[in-house]
């Protein structure tokens, strides 16, 4: 049986109150400060700025797609082991959630600019349609290499169908990463609900913003309980 390594567990300790100290102390020095008003400043003037972060992500996206089609149409779209699909399939998914991160980005700075009068909220129609064209090629261009992944991206039951029809290693590969992700959730949830805190001390928030991560958190694992209890043998 492994034993438990004492020492590096009340090293996490100290460090965490140090860095949290260190957090507490900044943040005095900013309240208490005219530092509080140039970061208010800064931040809604970087806020309109997320649609061309937005555009550039969408731009790479989309790129990416008619760079890997073009590679991949003169290799007639070759799966075999060797092939260009087989060394970038990595490097094609990192693109592809670029266009995701568009539409996530995109979202995002409409929530924030909602309520500003902003030149650049024009770039938001143009994100949807870059966020979306670039997932729906991206998926396509897939098919063309494996056509037995034919699941339709335009069904509501894209998702389910598509893990359906990938074969064993690549089951157990996305259950890995879900596993993986929701790990790495549950300390970033912590970290934002005391990031929240932290600002509607700060900056006189209401504390309602830490509701969000609730009740998203809530969500999520209400969501894995349930399919990880659900007997999938009855619903094929």
């Amino acid at each position: 049986m492994k034993s438990y390594n004492w020492k590096k567990g009340i090293g996490i300790i100290v460090i965490s109150g140090f860095i949290g100290g260190l957090i507490g102390v900044l943040m005095n020095m900013i309240e208490g400060s005219n530092y509080l008003n140039t970061i208010i400043s800064v931040a809604q003037g970087i806020s309109p700025s997320l649609y061309i972060i937005g555009l550039i992500s969408g731009i790479i996206g989309i790129g990416g797609y008619f760079y890997f089609n073009g590679k991949l149409k003169k290799e007639h779209y070759c799966d075999e082991e060797g092939s260009f699909y087989d060394t970038h399939e990595k490097a094609m998914s990192v693109v592809m959630m670029c266009s995701t991160l568009c539409a996530v980005i995109n979202f995002t700075a409409l929530g924030i600019n909602i309520f500003n009068d902003t030149p650049f909220a024009t770039l938001f129609f143009v994100n949807v349609i870059l966020a979306f064209w670039g997932e729906v090629a991206h998926i396509a261009l897939v098919k063309k290499v494996r056509p037995e992944l034919d699941a339709d991206p335009l069904e509501v039951n894209f998702n389910r169908d598509h893990f359906d029809k990938l074969d064993e290693f690549e089951k157990d590969k996305v259950g890995k990463a879900c596993f993986k992700t929701i790990s790495m959730m549950t300390p970033i949830y912590v970290f934002l609900f005391l990031l929240c805190y932290g600002i509607s001390l700060v900056f006189n928030v209401s504390p309602v913003i830490c509701l969000p991560i609730g009740i998203i958190w809530a969500v999520q694992t209400i969501l894995m309980t349930y399919y990880s209890n659900k007997d999938y043998s009855k619903s094929k």
